[in-house]
Protein backbone atom coordinates (compact mmCIF):
# COMPACT_ATOMS: atom_id res chain seq x y z
CA UNK A 1 0.00 0.00 0.00
CA UNK A 2 1.36 3.42 -0.92
CA UNK A 3 1.84 6.01 1.80
CA UNK A 4 -0.48 9.02 1.47
CA UNK A 5 0.97 12.09 -0.16
CA UNK A 6 1.94 14.92 2.16
CA UNK A 7 -0.09 18.04 1.29
CA UNK A 8 0.84 21.58 2.31
CA UNK A 9 -1.99 24.12 2.41
CA UNK A 10 -1.62 27.89 2.45
CA UNK A 11 -3.06 31.16 1.21
CA UNK A 12 -1.97 32.22 -2.29
CA UNK A 13 -2.93 35.15 -4.49
CA UNK A 14 -2.94 36.38 -8.05
CA UNK A 15 -4.21 39.45 -9.87
CA UNK A 16 -7.55 38.90 -11.61
CA UNK A 17 -10.22 40.95 -13.34
CA UNK A 18 -12.99 41.34 -10.74
CA UNK A 19 -15.29 43.65 -12.70
CA UNK A 20 -15.64 46.23 -15.44
CA UNK A 21 -16.27 49.97 -15.44
CA UNK A 22 -16.25 51.46 -18.97
CA UNK A 23 -15.85 54.96 -17.52
CA UNK A 24 -12.39 53.93 -16.24
CA UNK A 25 -11.20 52.63 -19.63
CA UNK A 26 -7.74 53.75 -20.75
CA UNK A 27 -4.94 52.48 -22.99
CA UNK A 28 -3.91 49.77 -20.51
CA UNK A 29 -7.46 48.55 -19.86
CA UNK A 30 -9.56 49.43 -22.95
CA UNK A 31 -12.71 47.76 -21.59
CA UNK A 32 -12.35 49.31 -18.13
CA UNK A 33 -11.24 46.12 -16.39
CA UNK A 34 -10.96 46.39 -12.61
CA UNK A 35 -7.92 44.34 -11.54
CA UNK A 36 -7.47 43.37 -7.89
CA UNK A 37 -5.43 40.89 -5.90
CA UNK A 38 -7.59 37.83 -5.19
CA UNK A 39 -6.67 35.40 -2.41
CA UNK A 40 -7.46 31.66 -2.38
CA UNK A 41 -6.37 28.47 -0.66
CA UNK A 42 -3.67 26.49 -2.45
CA UNK A 43 -2.74 22.89 -1.64
CA UNK A 44 0.41 21.26 -3.04
CA UNK A 45 1.52 17.65 -2.63
CA UNK A 46 5.09 16.35 -2.56
CA UNK A 47 5.03 15.71 -6.33
CA UNK A 48 4.11 19.33 -7.13
CA UNK A 49 0.46 18.76 -8.06
CA UNK A 50 -1.75 21.64 -6.90
CA UNK A 51 -5.40 22.31 -6.08
CA UNK A 52 -7.30 25.49 -5.20
CA UNK A 53 -10.36 26.30 -3.13
CA UNK A 54 -12.29 29.46 -2.30
CA UNK A 55 -11.45 33.00 -3.17
CA UNK A 56 -11.88 36.55 -2.02
CA UNK A 57 -10.31 39.97 -1.66
CA UNK A 58 -9.34 39.49 2.01
CA UNK A 59 -6.68 36.90 2.86
CA UNK A 60 -7.78 36.52 6.48
CA UNK A 61 -11.41 35.89 5.48
CA UNK A 62 -10.34 33.23 2.97
CA UNK A 63 -8.29 31.47 5.66
CA UNK A 64 -11.20 31.53 8.15
CA UNK A 65 -13.57 30.16 5.48
CA UNK A 66 -11.05 27.36 4.82
CA UNK A 67 -10.89 26.45 8.51
CA UNK A 68 -14.67 26.37 8.84
CA UNK A 69 -16.03 25.16 5.51
CA UNK A 70 -13.38 23.62 3.21
CA UNK A 71 -14.04 20.15 1.82
CA UNK A 72 -11.23 17.58 1.65
CA UNK A 73 -8.40 18.58 -0.70
CA UNK A 74 -9.18 15.80 -3.20
CA UNK A 75 -12.46 17.63 -3.95
CA UNK A 76 -10.75 20.97 -4.72
CA UNK A 77 -10.25 22.30 -8.25
CA UNK A 78 -7.04 21.13 -9.97
CA UNK A 79 -4.58 23.92 -10.75
CA UNK A 80 -1.32 24.23 -12.66
CA UNK A 81 1.46 22.10 -11.14
CA UNK A 82 4.51 23.70 -9.52
CA UNK A 83 7.07 24.78 -12.10
CA UNK A 84 9.76 22.12 -12.63
CA UNK A 85 8.11 19.54 -10.36
CA UNK A 86 7.48 15.89 -11.19
CA UNK A 87 3.80 16.70 -11.78
CA UNK A 88 4.80 19.56 -14.11
CA UNK A 89 7.01 17.25 -16.17
CA UNK A 90 4.38 14.49 -16.31
CA UNK A 91 1.66 17.00 -17.26
CA UNK A 92 3.61 18.18 -20.31
CA UNK A 93 3.99 21.64 -18.82
CA UNK A 94 7.33 22.38 -20.44
CA UNK A 95 6.06 21.80 -23.98
CA UNK A 96 2.93 23.83 -23.21
CA UNK A 97 5.00 26.71 -21.82
CA UNK A 98 7.27 26.76 -24.88
CA UNK A 99 4.24 26.85 -27.20
CA UNK A 100 2.66 29.65 -25.12
CA UNK A 101 5.88 31.69 -25.27
CA UNK A 102 6.08 31.24 -29.05
CA UNK A 103 2.45 32.39 -29.47
CA UNK A 104 3.12 35.41 -27.27
CA UNK A 105 6.25 36.40 -29.20
CA UNK A 106 4.32 36.15 -32.47
CA UNK A 107 1.47 38.33 -31.14
CA UNK A 108 3.95 40.93 -29.87
CA UNK A 109 5.70 40.89 -33.27
CA UNK A 110 2.34 41.79 -34.85
CA UNK A 111 2.06 44.74 -32.44
CA UNK A 112 -0.36 43.38 -29.83
CA UNK A 113 0.11 44.56 -26.23
CA UNK A 114 0.21 41.33 -24.23
CA UNK A 115 0.66 42.73 -20.70
CA UNK A 116 -2.82 41.79 -19.46
CA UNK A 117 -3.88 39.06 -21.87
CA UNK A 118 -3.03 35.42 -22.28
CA UNK A 119 -1.44 34.82 -18.88
CA UNK A 120 -0.19 31.29 -18.57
Amino acid sequence: MNAPHKVIVGVASEFRVVGYNPEMADMDRPRGEIVREVFFMLAEDDRGARWTWGGGLDAAAVEVAYQLFAPPVFLWSPWQPAYGSVAYQEDGGEEEMLAWEADRREAEAWGFDMRFYGAY
